[in-house]
């Protein structure tokens, strides 16, 4: 396994970096970097099971192991999801996957976020991971300012 370590700086409070992160409509905004249709089914709760997919691309599910509001989220993939959103759990597809994990820790910072992102995967999936994750924090980094901006200027 490798460890991928990712951060942002976030000029926008915890609350609202979570809202940004979590909330099903922005979810999809920042997410579309990794898969234009993006999107989850599940609850951000400790100890649930959630489906992050693309429809007929497949996706993945993660048992959330520890999950604190505006603070963190531990996340295991357990399965990958085939194009029907089908769980698997064996063969070549999941194989690379399923043990992997993302998480995620929010940190007050000058008023702002700091988001730190470690993953551990499997090689097959750094590249993408080292491709992918600049732009998403970008897009997450932009949304999040951009929902300050507009609580600010109504």
């Amino acid at each position: 396994m490798y460890t991928l370590k990712y951060s942002v700086n976030i000029h926008a409070p915890r609350e609202i970096v979570w809202h940004a992160m979590t909330a099903p409509d922005s979810y999809r905004q920042w997410t579309a970097v990794f898969s234009p249709n993006s999107q989850f089914r599940g609850k951000w709760q400790t100890g649930e099971r959630i489906k992050f997919f693309s429809p007929n691309k497949g996706g993945t599910v993660a048992l959330l192991e520890d999950v604190i509001i505006n603070q963190k989220i531990l996340a295991k993939h357990i399965a990958v999801l085939d194009e029907d959103l089908k769980e698997v759990t064996k063969g070549e597809m999941a194989k690379n996957w399923v043990g992997t994990r993302e998480d995620y820790f929010l940190e007050d910072l000058n008023g702002g976020t700091l988001l730190k992102i470690e993953i551990q995967t499997h090689a097959d999936w750094v590249q993408m991971f080292e491709d992918s994750w600049p732009k998403a924090l970008k897009a997450l980094k932009d949304l999040a300012e951009g929902m300050v901006q507009s609580s600010a200027h109504p």
